[in-house]
């Protein structure tokens, strides 16, 4: 006796068939994709994508998982590696404080600090800014914020607690030796200072220039203009002291502009080359006001 299978049957077979099939062929397409397309060179992506499909499918704490932040911080993992102080990764919330600080401005209070020895100390209260003007001064310890305990935050977080929106206050409880005191500061627009030009006599008479430039951000080459232009309207300078200690370095084209007050037109100030030694030089691009001044220039370890 023979059976007929039922066409339904049949089809539904079929279709599980076809539908095993091709979820084994899609996995298998992911698998190679993941293994092949994301592979650069020697570095293979497919240990992160696991990792990350892995987290996906098993972490209980859905609400937990932040994409964003996950990808943030693999990417900072990778660069941190390469023991670069130079070579950095921004997100974008960093990336407009750093453009910010760049363009010369910010919203807060005016202060460098620096951590050490799980202090936080006070570098300097930045001129004509909140900080300085009520009373803020170097060497100055800040134990808290907001009356909120800071000897175990990291730098970054205790900066962006002082920082804020221009017009809201900040309160700092420091120590000044074996004082304590607390300020209320109100937040302002600081502007960053890039230069500042003082003038001192000169053992054989006339006068010596003191030009010291902080940093390189958009408006270095402007502000330094601005004191060249002093320095040959005041008579009888007999020389320059250029002072770059501790200044960081910043712009490249910056850097250039403020070589060409120096120097003559069309003469070299540096090499830039790459990994492969393809090289082009930086050329001054004049007028070189201050070219025929005697000039002696201070660095120091906190020198680009």
């Amino acid at each position: 006796m023979k059976f007929k299978t039922p066409k339904k049957i049949v089809v539904l077979i079929f279709l599980c068939l076809s539908f095993r099939a091709g979820f084994f062929i899609n996995q298998k397409i992911n698998e190679y994709i993941l293994k092949n397309l994301y592979t650069f060179d020697s570095i293979n992506l497919f240990k992160i994508a696991e990792v990350w499909s892995e987290i996906e499918g098993s972490f209980i704490f859905d609400d937990q998982i932040d994409k964003d932040k996950m990808t943030y911080a693999a990417i900072k993992g990778i660069i941190s590696t390469l023991d670069d102080p130079y070579t950095s990764f921004y997100t974008p919330e960093e990336a407009k404080e750093f453009m910010q600080e760049i363009e010369g401005s910010f919203e807060g209070i005016g202060i460098q600090i620096a951590k050490k020895d799980e202090q936080v100390i006070v570098i300097a209260p930045i001129k004509n800014t909140p900080a300085e003007k009520i009373g803020i001064l170097a060497g100055d310890i800040i134990q808290k914020i907001n009356d909120e305990d800071i000897s175990t935050e990291d730098l970054d977080s205790i900066v962006k607690k002082i920082k804020g929106e221009k017009g809201t206050f900040v309160t700092l409880t420091i120590k000044r030796g074996s004082v304590e005191k607390t300020f209320k500061i109100k937040r302002e627009t600081i502007k960053v200072p890039t230069a500042d030009l003082e003038f001192i006599d000169a053992d054989a008479g006339g006068k010596i220039a003191i030009l010291s430039i902080f940093q390189f951000i958009e408006t270095t080459a402007k502000d330094v203009e601005t004191e060249v232009n002093k320095i040959l309207n005041t008579n009888n300078v007999k020389g320059i002291i250029l002072d770059l200690r501790n200044n960081p370095g910043g712009i490249l084209g910056e850097t250039e502009k403020v070589a060409s007050l120096f120097l003559k037109e069309e003469y070299p100030i540096a090499k830039e080359c790459d990994k492969n030694y393809d090289c082009r030089y930086l050329i001054s691009s004049g007028p070189g006001k201050l070219r025929d001044f005697k000039i002696a220039i201070l660095i120091n370890k906190g020198t680009a």
